[in-house]
C-alpha cells in the first residue's frame, strides 16, 4: 500500500509539473535589436529624449519612476520628422532575431500628463516572420481600466503567431510619449487561432486605428490569462488516474 502511494504521488507531482511548464512564457526581446522611429531633433541638431546606448528599450531594466528624467525612457515626439509624415503615429521596428511562437508583445509606457507626457491613444502591432509578409494590425490594451498620472502602465498585445519581427505603432494623444521597455513572450500557441494575417503576404498597415478598450487585467506581470485552463487539465487528469489505480487495487 505504501508503494501504490507513493506511485501515485510521484505521478501527481510529474503531472502538475509538467502541466505547470507548459504555461510559462519567456521574454525573448532581451537583448534584441530594433529601430527607433519618432525621436525628435531640432534645426540645431540637437536630439532630445534619445536612446543613449541603443539598447534601452530590450535590455530588461524598467524605469524607477513615470519622469522623463529617468534615462530608461526613450521619448518619442509628434512633431519628429517620421511620426509628422507618419499621420502622428511614431515605430519601433524589433528584430527578435530568429522566429519565435509569440503569445504576446508588451510596451511599457510613462502617464505623466503634468509633464505633457500621455499614454498613446493607442498600441498595436504588425508581426512577421520573414520580414516580408506581415500581419494586419493588431491592437494592444492597458493593463489597468483607470490609468493613475505618474505612473508608468504596459500596453499588451495578443499575437499567438510564429514571429520573429514586431513593429511597434504607438499613436500619440499629445506631443510626447515615452517607452521603457519592449517585451516579447514566447510560449505555446495555439494553431488554431493564429494571428490572422500572419501568413497572407499583406502590406503592413500604416493606417491610424480607433482607440481600443482597456483590458479588465490588473496584473503586473504579462502572462497570458490562461493558468486556470492547465490547472483544471491537470486535476481532471489526476483525479482518473487516482480512480483507475484504487479501481484496479479493490479489484485485485
Amino acid at each position: 500500500m505504501k508503494k501504490l502511494c507513493a506511485l501515485v504521488l510521484t505521478l501527481i507531482l510529474i503531472s502538475a509539473f509538467s502541466v505547470y511548464a507548459s504555461a510559462e512564457t519567456e521574454n525573448v526581446a532581451i537583448g534584441a535589436s530594433y529601430t527607433v522611429n519618432g525621436i525628435y531633433t531640432d534645426g540645431d541638431g540637437k536630439t532630445y529624449y534619445p536612446d543613449e546606448n541603443g539598447d534601452s528599450l530590450t535590455n530588461n531594466v524598467f524605469a524607477q519612476s513615470a519622469s522623463y528624467s529617468d534615462t530608461e525612457f526613450v521619448g518619442l515626439n509628434v512633431t519628429s520628422e517620421f511620426t509628422g509624415g507618419n499621420g502622428g503615429v511614431s515605430t519601433v521596428e524589433l528584430d527578435l532575431g530568429k522566429v519565435f511562437p509569440i503569445t504576446e508583445a508588451v510596451a511599457s509606457c510613462s502617464n505623466l500628463n503634468s509633464a505633457g507626457i500621455s499614454l498613446p491613444g493607442d498600441v498595436y502591432v504588425t508581426v512577421s516572420a520573414d520580414g516580408e509578409s506581415w500581419s494586419e494590425p493588431i491592437y494592444g490594451e492597458f493593463e489597468v481600466d483607470q490609468p493613475v498620472d505618474g505612473e508608468v502602465i504596459k500596453s499588451i498585445v495578443q499575437i499567438n503567431a510564429e514571429v520573429r519581427y514586431i513593429t511597434f505603432n504607438f499613436v500619440h494623444n499629445t506631443n510626447w510619449i515615452f517607452i521603457d521597455e519592449l517585451q516579447a513572450f514566447a510560449g505555446d500557441i495555439d494553431d488554431t487561432e493564429k494571428t490572422e494575417g500572419s501568413e497572407d503576404g499583406g502590406e503592413q498597415s500604416v493606417q491610424t486605428p480607433q482607440t481600443s478598450k482597456p483590458a479588465t487585467d490588473n496584473s503586473d506581470t504579462a502572462q497570458p490569462d490562461t493558468d486556470w485552463i492547465y490547472l483544471t487539465g491537470a486535476a481532471v487528469s489526476i483525479a482518473a488516474l487516482i480512480a483507475a489505480i484504487i479501481y484496479r487495487t479493490k479489484k485485485k
